[in-house]
């Protein structure tokens, strides 16, 4: 049983959240966040150099059965289990105030998580380092929106009048009412980000959660999701020919797993109807992942937000 709590001071700071030189991950030192104004002051070489680790070493190992040949999605869903899962927290809070170092943190969590699930993948772990960071950057903003919404359905259920989301493993906010810590965002700032992410965490809620919310979404539907964020490389010009063949077989057996799931596990028969709605949830996170980086970007032209861990090129 988890237990749901409202912060009474309204604000970020009870959660216990990764702390500087710790993570819940990795032995990996994070950096101290500093706010100064608008501006994260924030060194993101440690990251870097964190995922650099992870692609240039070996292949994540899973828990598998000995003899099992298990197939592309099925590996997927395991290393979702024991990658994004981690340990469930006991208490969720429930907060109104949101600082920059509980999304700085939240962020930091879900990079890590994301690289080591996507070596995980023996495709993706066997590609050239140049293909696996554009892959990556493409992944990680679309599986922070995923993996949370997932989570958020199955903490609170599927009551489409709940507009709770998941902001970390253990703090939520109500996705259509909630506002910036007045310690750490100056008032200019905070009405600028108040007028432009509360819409963009209502079109979250309403073109990502509610259809989760709908289809009673199941970890092995939103593993598909993941794949198809992953390894659509449609119009990346940028990746090797051998990229986009991995990617297209990739794809080809994970449709052809989907199938074999409805049919023999879920029971359905005619599931036309389903595949369409996950492809099409699919399309709203990467349409999400695209608008944050044009909210972000502006938000730093008019000096209005900005940190280093957003610039493009490093994560995003």
């Amino acid at each position: 049983m988890i237990l749901i709590v409202f912060s009474s001071q309204n604000s970020a700071s009870p959660p216990r959240t990764p702390k500087s030189h710790e993570s819940v991950d990795s032995s990996i030192n994070l950096p101290e966040i500093i706010v100064e104004n608008h501006r994260i002051v924030y060194d993101v070489v440690p990251l870097v150099s964190y995922v650099k680790e992870q692609f240039n070493g070996p292949r994540i190992s899973l828990k598998l059965s000995t003899g099992v040949r298990y197939a592309p999605l099925q590996r997927l869903h395991l290393a979702f289990h024991h990658l994004y899962d981690g340990e469930r927290p006991t208490t969720i809070h429930e907060v109104k105030l949101l600082t920059f170092t509980l999304v700085v943190r939240g962020i930091e969590n879900i990079i890590q998580r994301t690289s080591r699930f996507s070596m995980s993948c023996t495709e993706f772990a066997e590609l050239p380092n140049n293909d696996k960071w554009h892959l990556f950057r493409k992944m990680t903003a679309h599986a922070m929106c995923v993996v949370r919404c997932l989570m958020t359905v199955e903490f609170f259920g599927y009551d489409l009048e709940d507009t709770r989301i998941m902001h970390t493993d253990n703090v939520c906010i109500d996705a259509l009412n909630f506002d910036y810590d007045p310690k750490q965002v100056p008032a200019d700032s905070a009405n600028t980000l108040r007028s432009v992410f509360r819409p963009f965490c209502k079109k979250i809620y309403h073109t990502i959660l509610a259809p989760f919310k709908q289809l009673r979404i199941t970890k092995f539907e939103t593993c598909y999701i993941l794949a198809l964020i992953l390894w659509n490389t449609e119009d990346m010009e940028d990746l090797s020919e051998e990229t986009h063949e991995v990617a297209d077989r990739f794809l080809s057996e994970a449709a052809s797993e989907l199938h074999h799931y409805y049919r023999f596990e879920m029971k359905v028969e005619n599931y036309a109807e389903r595949l369409t709605k996950l492809v099409k949830i699919s399309s709203s996170v990467e349409k999400i992942g695209s608008e944050r980086k044009e909210i972000l970007a502006l938000a730093d032209i008019f000096n209005k937000f900005s940190c280093d861990l957003f610039t493009p090129g490093y994560f995003f």
